[in-house]
């Protein structure tokens, strides 16, 4: 059984996935130590990454891949991040996040 994902950058939302029932804010910390805070809570998902005509949220960086990863809000409130098979990876809480699994 897979995770609502396809090939590469193609993302397909998962069907646990569901509308937010909470607020929900992304902290985008830059190199220049500035906090950009962004709402992630008016639907179920959002993709982040370089390519602006790709994803929801935009990350500048040449860390980043053109689509990295989503943020995925489950239908019991809690909210999942998933590496979307990005070239350096994605980290939660200085770990490494598994390509494709939602964590």
């Amino acid at each position: 059984r897979g995770y609502g994902l396809s090939f590469m950058t193609t993302f397909h939302e998962p069907e646990w996935a569901s509308q937010p029932c909470r607020v929900a804010t992304l902290e985008i910390y830059t190199p220049d130590g500035q906090v950009e805070k962004l709402p992630v809570d008016s639907k179920s998902y959002y993709t982040l990454g370089r390519a602006a005509d790709q994803v929801d949220i935009v990350l500048n960086d040449t860390s980043c891949s053109r689509v990295h990863a989503a943020i995925v809000h489950h239908r019991d409130g809690r909210l999942f991040l998933i590496d979307l098979q990005s070239t350096h990876g994605t980290q939660l809480d200085r770990r490494a996040v598994q390509p494709n699994k939602p964590t």
